[in-house]
C-alpha cells in the first residue's frame, strides 16, 4: 500500500458524521449556537461534503439576518445548485441536540487530528493488515 492511500484512509477514520449531524441540528434548532463555532474552525470542522454545504447554508442564512430552518436551508441549497435534498436535510438535521457542545468538542479534536496526525509504522501496519483481510 502506498503512503497516499494510507493517508487518505487515515483521514477517513478521523471524522464522525453523527457528531456533525448533531452540531448542525443544534444550529437549526437554535440559530444562536452558530456563535459557539469559531470563524477559524467553521466549515473545516465538517469532513462530510454535504455537511459542509449545510453548514455554509446555515451560516449564510444567519448572516443575512434570516432564520435558518430546514426549509430555508433547503431553499438556499436549491438556489445555489447544491445537491442536498429536503429528505437528506430532514434525516441529517433531525438529531437530538442535548449533547451538542460535547459533539462540537469532538469535531474540533478530530479536525486537529486530521491536520496534525502523521502516520506511524504501527498505523501503517494496521492499515496493511486490514486491507489483507478485506
Amino acid at each position: 500500500m502506498d503512503m497516499e492511500t494510507g493517508n487518505e484512509y487515515q483521514r477517513q477514520l478521523l471524522n464522525d458524521v453523527n457528531a456533525e449531524d448533531v452540531v448542525l441540528s443544534s444550529l437549526v434548532e437554535n440559530n444562536g449556537n452558530i456563535y459557539s463555532i469559531d470563524d477559524a474552525d467553521g466549515e473545516s470542522l465538517f469532513y462530510d461534503g454535504k455537511n459542509r454545504t449545510i453548514y455554509n447554508a446555515i451560516r449564510q442564512i444567519i448572516a443575512d439576518g434570516k432564520t435558518a430552518d430546514i426549509l430555508s436551508v433547503s431553499q438556499w441549497c436549491k438556489s445555489h445548485s447544491k445537491k442536498v435534498t429536503l429528505s437528506e436535510l430532514i434525516s441529517r438535521l433531525d438529531q437530538p441536540t442535548a449533547n451538542a457542545q460535547y459533539q462540537l468538542a469532538i469535531l474540533k479534536e478530530l479536525k486537529w487530528r486530521r491536520q496534525t496526525h502523521r502516520p506511524t509504522l504501527t498505523w501503517q501496519l494496521a492499515i496493511c493488515a486490514r486491507q489483507l483481510t478485506e
